[in-house]
């Protein structure tokens, strides 16, 4: 699990939790984003665990630009 804390400066707090998403293919992850109310913010999959990471760096800079207008 990765997570992102509003106490840790960033705009929100949210977990990312990941499992494979196909047993037959080992390098192929599922992501499910949820946010402190536990909602689902969005499900993703991927093939490096880095990419988790590059997702909250896009949903973070969309946040502050959304709230900026």
């Amino acid at each position: 699990m990765l997570t992102y804390l509003k106490e840790n400066g960033f705009p929100m707090s949210i977990w990312i939790e990941t499992a494979d998403a196909n047993e037959e293919n080992d390098h192929l992850y599922q992501s499910v984003v949820k946010d402190e109310d536990d909602n689902i913010i969005d499900k993703f999959n991927h093939t490096h665990l880095k990419e988790r990471v590059f997702w909250a760096e896009g949903f973070f800079k969309g946040l502050k630009f959304k709230t900026n207008e």
